[in-house]
């Protein structure tokens, strides 16, 4: 795996790119030689800072690692690191906070809260949002099982109770959501009409979490001619935001994602109305009303700035095709997405996952 160098990722492997840790200096015998490309890397870091490959175990100052956390590409696998409680504090259920002194965490001192902040390089008043949360929430996520570890060993020496979740368990890409067209409701049970699929049901006592939240995509889109490739480009933006709610079932992996967008109402019946926006509202209550053992989430609107530490907001290149500027010239077309629909989905795994410790009854 290629692994750019970088002023600001050496300072930050260092001490130098974070507020919240002090620079420091390493003897020549404490520097941890890489075996792939024979440079020397800061007995902090647990993969080389030039080729990335991960460095051995050194003889002395094992103690002073650190993980060098970086935002993953969209093709990588990651390792999740989900803060789950604080140790003496029971879990994030019953993690109580203290307004008076910054909603400072029950069984944290303001030194292991900075160490830990400083560990996951964010701010301590980010953490403080994390562990009032009250839900399970990835703190970081990373590529190398060595540095997940690290982190759970470090974290919960600062007194952070803290798991290792695979992307592979989420199934996010694996098995995406089933995206709904159209419902129906009867006493025992909810039948579903999956876009492009053939028809499921699910009794009520099935549902076990239902989630709410919103999607959001921006589109840029670029043209430029064909001919000669640096002409100055026409660009426009296309922004779409979408109510979404998500079914969780138990024995189910997969969820069925119903949006206010481009979904037949129907089975609102007498409750239905013109706007898609009340409609969505009548349709949550109904399915909770039906669902009621299910677990309801609403937080995913509140916690947004918390996950995209983690897990932001996904962006991917994509053609826009060919088309026709004028008789005779065709411009190429190509468009970058920005969506939080991956960190959403992501989201609702990771509380049903943990369904027993979130949400309201």
């Amino acid at each position: 795996m290629s692994h750019k160098f970088d002023e600001e990722e050496f300072l930050n492997a260092v001490g130098g790119g974070d507020a919240a840790v002090e620079p420091r200096a390493f003897a020549p015998g404490q520097m941890n030689v890489c075996e792939a490309c024979g440079r020397q890397s800061p007995p902090t870091r647990v993969s080389c800072l030039y080729c990335g490959a991960r460095l051995p175990t050194p003889a002395v100052g094992e103690d002073l690692r650190r993980p060098a956390l970086r935002p993953l590409e969209e093709w990588e696998r990651g390792l999740n690191v989900v803060l789950v409680g604080a140790v003496g504090a029971g879990d994030l259920e019953n993690t109580a906070v203290e307004d008076s002194v910054g909603s400072r965490a029950v069984g944290l001192s303001d030194e292991a809260l900075a160490e830990a902040a400083s560990l996951l390089q964010i701010e301590p008043e980010d953490l403080r949002g994390f562990l009032s949360a009250r839900v399970p929430l990835p703190l970081a996520r990373t590529a190398e099982a060595e540095e997940a570890a690290l982190l759970e060993q470090k974290l919960g020496v600062a007194g952070l109770w803290v798991e290792t979740v695979a992307d592979e368990e989420l199934a996010v890409e694996a098995h995406p959501p089933k995206r709904v067209r159209r419902l129906a409701l009867d006493d025992e049970r909810l039948m579903a009409r999956p876009a492009g699929g053939d028809e499921e049901s699910a009794r009520w006592g099935e549902i076990e979490l239902i989630i709410v939240g919103r999607i959001f995509e921006r589109r840029i889109e670029m043209e430029t001619g064909r001919k000669h490739e640096h002409d100055a480009a026409d660009s426009h933006e296309l922004t779409s935001d979408e109510a979404v709610l998500d079914l969780y079932f138990t024995d189910r992996l997969v969820n069925w994602r119903v949006g206010s967008e481009g979904f037949d109402f129907s089975c609102l019946g007498a409750r239905k109305g013109l706007l898609a926006a009340e409609n969505f509202a009548r349709l949550t209550t109904l399915l909770r009303e039906r669902a009621g053992r299910a677990v309801f989430d609403d937080s995913y609107a509140r916690l947004r700035p918390l996950l995209k530490h983690a897990w932001p907001p996904g962006e991917r290149a994509v053609s826009a095709g060919l088309r026709r500027a004028r008789p005779g010239l065709l411009r190429a077309g190509a468009a970058t997405v920005v969506s939080n629909e991956q960190q959403f989905t992501r989201y609702g795994r990771l509380l049903r996952r943990y369904a027993g410790v979130t949400g309201e009854p």
